[in-house]
């Protein structure tokens, strides 16, 4: 059946392996004088009007996508996560666990479709096959995230006119939370009383009262805290010390066959410090991921006399080193035009004179440090988290834990939600509600009088009392 060029045509396919099946085709559109055509293959000749119908209603409103001849996976792999590489929004980290759901899970099940034939079976095909080859909840939203993103860059760059990942039949993963591990008020006793006297005393302190992150309190320095009067001591959190991860220089990376997860280059190294033309990693100072992370907290007139303590040794300890004590300063990195991060770097008083107006360079001065004025990294700091639990005979956990019991006895001295959301950096208050919620009494208190009075205007006795057995 012939309806002309521009309405399109249904015929039945007469031999060949889909021989007897119905065929909907018009043409499109038009690329180097050749015509585009867009055809549906259906069982019926219902089916294949009906698929012909909405082919040309999509034409009609500007919904077709333009045929490329990009496949997923090349355009994954190299259009989209170099495009996300550049995004200030993203950050490195992240990229890092963006780059691995992309090369391990996506690219090899959907990786050799093309781009503009996507359908939401084959994204639910993914996350399908990850499911059953035991992959988390986590790893599954991972690569959820990377096809939407992907997708949606997909749709700015003409090649899509629609995200099939958006689609209602594609299921977002939903990890289920893990139980929050908390050590026990008198395990919290025992750690206060096993860390009293000790050099970084104040590291803990700082942990136990007001919960920050492990890299926003080894990025502290002595400029963000106010300890001028104890009654009303301050600090400004505005920072966090990562560690920054290195990259080979000697070409690109391919997967290991044995090790998935990990990639072969040319050098034949995998680390990055091994690599002759690589980059190692180092210790970056970056902003916090969201704005609320930045925040001013207080210090209880206790540990700021531990604080002044320990800026007192400090002072002590660079006078006894002399030239010997490290000193450091911070040497900008940018993404594209913008600031990304700074390099912690050793002190270099030619550089820093050297520096041109407008570069940024400025000295380090951190407030947790060794007596050699080294500087203590993340892992360094876990090490010595757990000779901490060790000298009490507690059990192994992520010094996160000690921000969780900082949490638990802020609500316990009834702080408000909302200020405790503030004081610990929550990008919203919802999450810490959702989190922390079970601990308030304030909650439990306002559920219980507003159940108390509830049940007094029903019956009209009052408080409800209990109910004799008979």
């Amino acid at each position: 059946m012939a309806t002309g060029q521009s309405e399109g045509s249904v015929y039945q396919l007469k031999s060949g392996k889909n021989a007897g099946k119905w065929v909907g085709a018009v043409v499109t559109g038009w690329r180097d004088g050749k015509p585009i055509r867009a055809t549906r293959m259906r069982d019926t000749e219902d089916e294949a009007k009906k698929a012909l119908r909405d082919v040309l209603n999509d034409r009609d409103n500007d919904k077709l996508p333009t045929p490329t001849t990009w496949t997923y996976g090349p355009w994954l792999l190299t259009e989209w996560l170099a495009h996300a590489k550049k995004d200030p929004r993203i950050s490195h980290s992240t990229w890092i666990k963006y780059e691995q759901a992309a090369r391990i899970h996506v690219a090899p099940v959907a990786g050799n479709r093309l781009v503009y034939r996507l359908k939401p079976e084959h994204m639910q095909g993914v996350l399908d096959h990850m499911e059953e080859n035991g992959l988390s909840a986590s790893s599954r939203l991972a690569a959820w995230v990377v096809m939407g993103k992907s997708l949606d860059c997909a749709i700015d760059r003409g090649l899509r006119k629609d995200n099939p990942v958006r689609s209602r039949s594609v299921t977002r993963p939903i990890p289920k939370r893990r139980p929050i591990n908390v050590p026990a008020k008198t395990a919290i006793a025992t750690l206060y009383a096993a860390i009293e006297g000790v050099r970084l005393e104040a590291r803990w302190r700082l942990l136990f009262d007001v919960g920050p992150r492990q890299g926003e309190t080894l990025g502290l320095e002595w400029a963000a805290v106010d300890l001028s009067n104890p009654q009303s001591a301050v600090i400004r959190i505005a920072q966090q010390l990562v560690k920054w991860p290195g990259s080979h220089g000697c070409g690109q990376g391919s997967p290991d066959p044995d090790r998935p997860r990990k990639l072969l280059y040319p050098c034949g190294q995998r680390r990055t410090n091994l690599c002759p033309k690589g980059t190692p990693s180092y210790l970056a100072i970056k902003e916090p991921k969201t704005d609320s992370g930045s925040r001013t907290v207080p210090l209880t007139p206790d540990t700021c006399h531990v604080f002044s303590a320990l800026k007192r040794l400090q002072a002590k300890e660079r006078l006894i080193a002399g030239d010997a004590y490290k000193r450091w300063m911070l040497i900008p990195v940018k993404r594209g035009p913008e600031l990304d991060h700074y390099r912690v770097a050793a002190y270099d008083e030619t550089m820093l004179k050297a520096s041109p107006r407008g570069a940024r360079i400025r000295l380090f001065d951190p407030v947790f440090a060794n007596d050699d004025g080294r500087l203590i990294n993340p892992f360094a700091d876990w090490k010595a988290w757990c000779a901490l639990l060790d000298s009490v005979d507690l059990d192994h956990t992520n010094p996160h834990a000690g921000r969780h019991a900082a949490v638990r006895e802020m609500l316990d001295a009834g702080v408000s939600l909302p200020d405790v959301s503030d004081l610990i950096g929550h990008g919203n208050y919802a999450f810490t509600k959702n989190v922390y919620g079970h601990w308030s009494p304030e909650v439990a208190d306002t559920a219980r009088d507003k159940l108390a009075a509830h049940h007094a205007r029903r019956t009209g006795k009052g408080a409800p009392g209990r109910r004799r057995r008979v």
